[in-house]
């Protein structure tokens, strides 16, 4: 039986973290990924700060989750640690496996020219990963440094582009697995990590436009019809801390909705477009993306909310998330 074989009667876990207002984008993460994933989320309540990969708080709980896993997945051939800005195409199980035949860890690339990005780690479950991770997560703490930086300086010292010898043996992904700081992009790319920018409506619109080049399509699917809606839903405008409750009614009111402009929704088969509507059935919102998380049930609108301001002053558009 060939290493794939064998991969098909052990789902890979998938282990991966997010705070409560990145929920949209962790539905999001999830649609991408097939029945050949067990997907681990937990959910943490940090102080994200500005500074890359969130702060001090992020690094070690990042951490933290890495070591358990580590222990919880003992007895799997390897599992994977990723961000959840990130999304996953045709070819990234393949690519994962075949990197990773030979390693005990790899890494996500930084750039063309040094280091590793920790964005996507494939990790084999043994106690060389586990001594590495608590080194730094000893170094983390004590001089509080970016986790990347940190891991970077350990593998690779003053001499980049050569690993240092930890008794590991570490590689780094193909190019194929593309993130922001790698440069343009390839057409034949099978995973996208929007790094670069931290809030979660810039990495939306990272995610949109490479969709949009590698041709894939999120329009709301044909069996949808006006009852798909109909319930309570949450809603986020991307950026704002608290998502809040929207009910969909049968007679096309909208209930609880924070906004007291919005009344109505409509769906439209022919646009496959969802609207809210003000009280003159003008659109203050159009939802036309939709994704599907098998691995909890879960269904994502998205789209933008055409912000209005006093006296109808025109504003910036808002990307917003509509999901349950």
């Amino acid at each position: 039986m060939t290493f794939s074989q064998e991969r098909i009667l052990q789902k890979v876990p998938m282990v991966c973290f997010g705070t409560e207002n990145f929920k949209p984008l962790f539905i999001r993460f999830c649609a991408d990924l097939d029945e050949r994933y067990e997907v681990s989320y937990h959910s943490i309540d940090a102080d994200i700060k500005k500074s890359p990969g969130g702060g001090v708080d992020i690094w070690v709980k990042k951490i933290n989750l890495m070591l358990n896993a580590i222990d919880k997945y003992k007895n799997n051939e390897y599992f994977i640690m990723a961000d959840i800005d990130i999304q996953c195409f045709d070819g990234f199980f393949e690519e994962i496996e075949r990197s990773i035949k030979d390693k005990d860890m790899v890494f996500q690339q930084e750039n063309d020219f040094q280091g590793v990005n920790i964005g996507i780690i494939a990790c084999r479950p043994n106690s060389k990963v586990k001594a590495f991770w608590e080194l730094i997560k000893k170094r983390v703490i004590d001089v509080g440094r970016w986790d990347q930086a940190i891991v970077n300086d350990v593998l690779f010292g003053f001499s980049v582009g050569r690993f240092k010898d930890h008794g590991l043996a570490v590689g780094v992904l193909d190019r194929k697995l593309w993130n922001w700081s790698s440069g343009r992009i390839d057409l034949d790319v099978v995973c996208h990590h929007a790094n670069c920018v931290s809030d979660i409506a810039s990495k939306w619109t990272q995610m949109d436009l490479v969709q949009k080049i590698m041709g894939i399509s999120r329009e709301m699917p044909d069996i949808f019809d006006e009852r798909t809606f109909l319930g309570v839903w949450d809603l986020l405008i991307l950026g704002n801390k608290e998502s809040f409750k929207v009910e969909f009614g049968v007679s096309g009111s909208v209930k609880r909705h924070r906004h007291p402009n919005e009344k109505y929704w409509e769906y439209s088969q022919q646009r496959k477009a969802l609207y809210f509507l003000d009280l003159r059935k003008r659109v203050s919102a159009a939802f036309t993306h939709y994704y599907y998380d098998p691995h909890f049930n879960r269904h994502l609108l998205a789209g933008e909310f055409l912000h209005f301001g006093t006296m109808e002053f025109y504003k910036s558009p808002q990307k917003i998330a509509l999901y349950k």
